[in-house]
């Protein structure tokens, strides 16, 4: 009876290391498995920290550029409203790795590139979630919000609305 608290002491223990290196994996291993992984690749981006990612910088940059004043000549908004985006995409190129907290995000500028992976079959890319005030305008089973077999269910019954004689006839329309 006396080795029944003992065992009790072995086994939280074992549970509560268990626990700080799945906390471990997660806020340092995995960061730093992804984007050594992205970087043997050519995708290089701004360092991150450990639980906020690139957000810092991305709080800096946003409020250096509410600082400026945009020419009134140029249609270059790209400073003003992504000053970030513009920033990295300089210095890292048109793709890049940057942290939204712990949350890796690839910046893609090719379009060519962008549409292929869009278009990919295989799942890979996963619509966001959305906030539930969005659900609620839009409602749950929009097309924007939908995934899966229900987006093919309501894209083939929406579709036909959309063919290049449907548009051609409501141009005028459209223009007024």
């Amino acid at each position: 009876m006396d080795y029944l608290p003992a065992i009790g002491i072995v086994v939280s223990t074992i549970f509560l290391i268990s626990k700080i290196l799945q906390i471990c994996r997660i806020l340092l291993w995995r960061p730093y498995a992804l984007t050594k992984h992205f970087k043997k690749q050519g995708i290089v981006g701004p360092p991150c920290s450990i639980l906020y990612g690139s957000l810092h910088e991305v709080k800096k940059l946003n409020m250096a550029a509410r600082q400026t004043v945009l020419d009134a000549n140029s249609h270059d908004i790209t400073p003003r409203v992504l000053p970030h985006y513009h920033k990295w995409s300089s210095l890292y190129g048109e793709t890049f790795l940057y942290w939204f907290g712990m949350q890796p995000r690839i910046c893609i500028s090719d379009p060519e590139l962008a549409k292929q992976i869009l278009s990919n079959k295989f799942g890979f890319y996963v619509k966001p979630s959305s906030r539930p005030s969005v659900q609620t305008l839009v409602g749950n089973k929009g097309l924007v919000l939908i995934n899966g077999l229900d987006w093919v269910k309501h894209r083939r019954i929406i579709n036909p609305a959309f063919s290049l004689d449907k548009l051609k006839g409501s141009r005028s329309s459209i223009f007024a």
